[in-house]
């Protein structure tokens, strides 16, 4: 299944759909590790953040007021990384 929307795919997260963290992951992973390696001098480092903040995101899910969309919230996780 294909979540269309923010809202629709942060229903599905909040319920546990594992769907739904894997397209944000299929979404976002690449884009995520080319931020972190600007910061970070090694891809073991990157990779590493962006472990790190998907485990954030995990956590934070039921905090996430939806102020910012999913994209936005995801990486100012990664960026505090």
């Amino acid at each position: 299944m294909h979540f269309d929307d923010d809202h629709q795919l942060l229903d599905a997260l909040r319920s546990g759909d594992e769907r739904a963290f894997e397209q944000l992951v299929e979404q976002y992973q690449a884009a995520m590790i080319r931020v972190a390696s600007v910061y970070l001098p090694t891809r073991v480092l990157a990779e590493e953040a962006v472990q790190d903040t998907w485990i954030g995101v995990l956590k934070g899910l039921p905090r996430f007021a939806a102020r910012s969309s999913l994209k936005t919230w995801i990486f100012s996780i990664l960026m505090n990384r």
